[in-house]
């Protein structure tokens, strides 16, 4: 099961006076489960920090965007099958423009010193790096946010939102499916798709 997005706890001070009974830490629980897979699927994001192996076709440019953000770390990198080392770097962290080598911020890769991303019609950059933030609370604060209300407006919308079913199983848990996301919500996700990173 992926790590929680969200603090149950944040949830259930929100919901309090209006969630009761025994099954609450069950519903908050799930309600935490539900926007972290939303917010996954959404956007095509981990958000907490991962390894990946990856393959993109060059685009002729210097720059590439890659599918996890923020990048930490790219342990290797070859575009057409020529391994690329890194741009070295001043004191302050800043890349040394003028030499070869590799750089990358937040969802970027940069190649420097006249080297592209060779265009290709088929994968020819290759890739193995570190992203995403570290815990929960290094999320950015709209996109927790966002969550944290979305799994409220989800409790309070339950009675008119395309709710499936309505039934508590014998271990006393609620069963549901929600088919829409909030139009605020909605909003807040879009600027961490995949797809508005590569556009």
């Amino acid at each position: 099961m992926a790590s929680l997005l969200v603090n149950p706890n944040d949830i259930r001070s929100l919901l309090a006076g209006t969630i009761s009974g025994d099954t609450v830490d069950t519903q908050v629980n799930l309600l935490a489960g539900y926007v972290s897979d939303l917010a996954r699927t959404y956007c095509g994001q981990q958000f907490l920090q991962g390894t990946y192996q990856e393959q993109y076709r060059g685009n002729g440019g210097v720059a590439l965007v890659i599918n996890q953000q923020p990048i930490t770390a790219v342990t290797y990198l070859s575009v057409n099958n020529c391994s690329i080392a890194a741009c070295p770097q001043d004191a302050n962290g800043a890349y040394l423009v003028n030499s070869c080598g590799y750089g990358f911020s937040g969802s970027e890769l940069f190649l420097y010193g006249g080297q592209t991303f060779c265009r290709s019609d088929r994968p020819n950059v290759f890739v193995n790096y570190t992203a995403g933030y570290a815990t929960v609370d290094n999320l950015p604060r709209d996109l927790y946010v966002a969550l944290v209300s979305e799994a409220v407006w989800i409790y309070s919308e339950l009675k008119r939102l395309g709710k499936l079913t309505d039934r508590f199983t014998e271990a006393g848990t609620e069963q549901y499916k929600i088919v829409d996301i909030s139009p605020k919500c909605r909003q807040t996700l879009d600027h961490y798709t995949t797809w508005s990173l590569n556009t």
